[in-house]
């Protein structure tokens, strides 16, 4: 899994160097003439609506699978075995025990449905404009 990490991490440190090399280039073979400068403005508006699109799949793909991960989470808590302690009294550390428990519990389950809701939300804001920076790249083709 780390080394899945690891190729996500220079993938996403790759993409935009190569985008800036790609508008360097673009910007070195502008000619003074009418025509290749909007062959420049289109190449730059290429190259940005790309990378728009690049980032809102991104976004799309991380907010889904937090979301699926945080679901999980939810509806299938692990379980925790409890270990009692001999030198205690029972009662005491049985009663803290459930009551740090049930706390704990509802607590985590509160921080999941936040994480679910604001996983909903990226995927709802970057959906939209996924599709019409997509449809904007089909048209500059």
């Amino acid at each position: 899994m780390a080394i899945i990490g690891i190729f996500g991490v220079i993938l996403l440190i790759a993409i935009p160097i190569v985008i800036v090399v790609g508008i360097v280039m673009a910007i070195v073979k502008k000619g003074k003439s009418e025509t290749d400068s909007e062959d420049f403005e289109k190449i730059v508006r290429t190259l940005y609506t790309y990378l728009l699109v690049i980032g809102f799949l991104g976004g799309i793909i991380t907010g889904v699978v937090s979301a699926v991960n945080t679901g999980v989470d939810y509806f299938l808590p692990e379980e925790k075995e409890i270990i009692e302690p001999a030198k205690y009294n029972e009662y005491d550390y049985k009663h803290n025990e459930i009551l740090n428990e049930e706390l704990n519990n509802e607590r985590r389950k509160n921080e999941n449905v936040v994480n679910m809701y604001t996983s909903f939300a990226t995927v709802a804001i970057c959906t939209p404009m996924f599709i019409y920076h997509l449809k904007l790249t089909k048209k500059d083709r």
